[in-house]
Formats: C-alpha cells, sequence, structure tokens
C-alpha cells in the first residue's frame, strides 16, 4: 500500500474528495473552499496522480484509500468521485461500507462498465499512437479535448492539461481487479448516494448515470447544465448549490 499525498482543511465531519482520472486533488479547490468552514475537507491524490507516485507491485486505489481513511482516523465519510474517482468511491464503500455514510458520484463509471461509443474508441487509438510516440504534451491535450464540451472554457481546460500532462510523468501501472466486479454489486450501496450529470457529457457516461441511478437503492440523478465531464471545475457555483443540499441530511 502506497503512502498517498494528501490535503486536509477544516474541521468537524470529513468530506472525502476523489479526483478524476484526468485530474487530480486541485480539481476541487472550489469545493474546498466552498466547504471546509463546515466540514474537514480532504482531497487525497490517487497512486500516479498529483503529489503520489507510483510505488511496485499490484495495488487497488481502494485499498490505499483505506489506508489514508485509517490514518487519518477519519469518521465515516461523505465521499465524492469524480469519473474514475467516483468508481475508486463505489469500491470503498463495497469493501469498506463502515467508511462511507453518504455518495456523491460525479460523471462516474463503475468496475464491469463497458464503453460502447464509436467515436470515443475512435479518439482513444488516436490518443494512444500519440502518447506511445512520445509526444506526451500533445496527448494530454486530446485527452482533455475528448472530456470537455462545448461550453468548457479555455481556463479549464489549461488547468486539465496541466494535471493529465503530470500524471503522464508518473507512468502507467495496471490496477488489479476487484472480484466480483462493482457492477454485480451497485445494490449493497445502501447509503444515501447522488449521481451528478453534467448535460454535456459523453453518452457513454450518460448511460452510466442511469445504470447507477437505476440500481443503489437509494439513488438520485441530477444534471449540470453548461458542464461536461468535470461538472465541480466547469460549474462550480452551480455543482456547490447541488452538493450542499445534499449535504443538508447529514447536519
Amino acid at each position: 500500500m502506497t503512502r498517498l499525498a494528501f490535503i486536509d482543511d477544516g474541521e468537524l465531519d470529513p468530506l472525502v474528495f476523489i479526483h478524476a482520472g484526468i485530474a487530480d486533488a486541485r480539481m476541487w479547490q472550489s469545493q474546498a473552499d466552498r466547504f471546509a468552514s463546515e466540514w474537514r475537507v480532504v482531497r487525497p491524490d490517487l497512486r500516479g496522480f498529483g503529489g503520489t507516485a507510483h510505488s511496485g507491485g499490484e495495488y487497488r486505489h481502494a485499498t490505499d484509500l483505506a489506508g489514508l481513511f485509517h490514518g487519518l482516523e477519519l469518521a465515516p465519510s461523505v465521499v465524492v468521485g469524480a469519473s474514475m474517482g467516483g468508481g475508486v468511491a463505489i469500491d470503498l464503500a463495497l469493501d469498506h461500507p463502515d467508511l462511507v455514510r453518504g455518495l456523491v458520484l460525479v460523471g462516474s463509471t463503475y468496475d464491469g462498465f463497458r464503453f460502447l461509443e464509436p467515436a470515443l474508441f475512435d479518439q482513444w487509438r488516436v490518443l494512444t499512437e500519440i502518447y506511445e510516440a512520445g509526444r506526451l504534451d500533445e496527448a494530454a491535450e486530446l485527452e482533455t479535448e475528448i472530456w470537455s464540451g462545448p461550453s468548457t472554457s479555455p481556463e479549464v481546460k489549461r488547468a486539465v492539461v496541466e494535471m493529465v500532462r503530470l500524471s503522464y510523468d508518473h507512468g502507467e501501472i495496471e490496477e488489479a481487479e476487484a472480484e466480483p466486479p462493482a457492477s454485480e454489486r451497485l445494490e449493497e450501496l445502501v447509503m444515501p448516494t447522488l449521481i451528478v450529470l453534467g448535460e454535456e457529457d459523453r453518452v457513454d457516461i450518460a448511460r452510466a448515470a442511469d445504470d447507477l441511478v437505476n440500481s443503489i437503492p437509494h439513488a438520485r440523478l441530477v444534471g449540470v447544465p453548461g458542464a461536461a465531464h468535470l461538472p465541480s471545475l466547469e460549474q462550480p457555483d452551480a455543482f456547490n448549490t447541488i452538493l450542499a443540499g445534499f449535504l443538508e441530511q447529514f447536519d
């Protein structure tokens, strides 16, 4: 288990944010600014992202996170995960239900989800060719474009490119698969759950959101206009209002 870099702001009950696979803990700055006066806001960098390097051996992000929870002596937490981080949040809640009392899944997929969008596969093929050719700056820009929408601002794109590019410097190590996958266990997530979907996100991500809201017993779905894959960055005020409403039940 690797030691995760993290930012720990505020006091009281813990609110843990898990970043997307095209980002790191910095993507949650607007949320830390908004909620650190009311919550203990913890923002880890997953292995291979931000300030956390890879280490040798087989790993799972959820196991790394459980180690962080225990190391920080976090009480059962509300966990917010974006994209890949949402899948990690799901795995954490399934493996360690005592650590998670609420879930917010933002543009998330889950272990066992199958992408189907032909245009996305075409873009991924081009991205792989550019990445393997060592043109990493170009690859970071393309990966950012893949997950941007028509309303994504140049400022948000620049921030995402910077975070993606840093993750490339860490390199890639394949995460171990869970058995059985989360796709076979979603009904076990009995805690309050909010599904957040940018209305300009990819077709496959919208399909995953439908799967989640239909499979998790106490889930509801909220859309964010003018946002694609990262609503917390693209429309932070709208996202914070949605999150604040969800958090009211934990007062």
